[in-house]
Parts: structure tokens; C-alpha cells; sequence
């Protein structure tokens, strides 16, 4: 079940970093505007960015054999992808979100599409965030960790 789950999340995160780079190359007012929450940058900077990051986390997926670690690693991006988007609901964001790059302009051109499609990312980002909480905590419990003993150090420095 562990597996599966971490070969679909490979298998999100590969699709949509390759979805944001394509769309990077797009001539887009969209991606040439600031980004509501990290207005340094262009959405198009962003997306390059968080395209790079996707891939990059596919990539030590794949190549790990820690089942921890792989699953600390999705929480990890899980809850960035999550803080975003809290950090877009409290500044009160209403445009499309920058999630896969402009690409979202490509099959959502209604409103009522755009919610659809925003609805799905958000349900991809629960994907990533709470399977892997679940995973491991249930890895902790049944190795006789105190859940009420919870810390960041439980992914850092995991033996498994």
C-alpha cells in the first residue's frame, strides 16, 4: 500500500513539474505577473522554481530505498504546497492559482472550470499531506513511539 502510494505521488509530482515547464515557455500576462504571495517574483519565476523542486523530489523518490524518508519527504512538500495555498485564502487571492504554472488556462477557461480545476489541486495537496502523516505515525506507534512525543526529528533522523 506504501509503495503504491509513493509511486502515485512520483507519478503527480513528474507530471506536474513537466506540465509547469511546458508552460513556462508560454507567452502568458499571467506567468509575467508578481506572485500574490512571493511578489519578488513572476508567477513565471515561481513556476520554473517549484517545477524544479517537483521533479527534483521524484527524482529522490525514486531513488531511495528509506520508506521513511520518501514519506517524510512528501509530507514535507505536501505541507509547502498546503501553506501556499493557506498564504493565497489569507490574502484574500480570487485569480487562477499558479499551481501548475499558466497551464491552468489551457482546459479551464470558465470560472466554474477554474474551480473545478482549483478543487482538484487542493484535493492533490491532501493527497500528499495526509496519507503520509498517516504512514508515519502509524510507523511510530507500531515501533512503540509516544505520539505525544512528536518532533521534526522524527523524519530527520530516522533509522529507517
Amino acid at each position: 500500500m506504501k509503495r503504491f502510494y509513493i509511486n502515485t505521488v512520483v507519478a503527480i509530482l513528474i507530471v506536474a513539474g513537466v506540465v509547469k515547464l511546458f508552460a513556462f515557455a508560454q507567452k502568458s500576462v499571467f506567468l509575467s505577473e508578481a506572485n500574490p504571495l512571493l511578489q519578488l517574483l513572476t508567477n513565471r519565476h515561481m513556476s520554473i522554481l517549484v517545477a524544479l523542486v517537483e521533479l527534483g523530489v521524484a527524482t529522490f523518490l525514486i531513488r531511495s530505498h528509506s520508506l521513511t524518508l520518501q514519506l517524510c519527504l512528501i509530507l514535507w512538500i505536501g505541507a509547502a504546497f498546503l501553506v501556499y495555498r493557506l498564504g493565497l485564502w489569507a490574502v484574500d487571492y480570487r485569480g487562477p492559482c499558479s499551481c501548475i504554472g499558466g497551464a491552468i488556462t489551457w482546459f479551464a477557461q470558465s470560472r466554474q472550470a477554474r474551480s473545478v480545476a482549483n478543487l482538484v489541486l487542493e484535493g492533490i495537496v491532501a493527497y500528499l499531506v495526509f496519507p503520509s502523516t498517516c504512514f508515519l505515525i502509524g510507523a511510530r506507534m507500531r515501533a512503540g513511539f509516544d505520539p505525544k512525543r512528536v518532533s521534526a526529528k522524527v523524519c530527520v533522523f530516522s533509522k529507517e
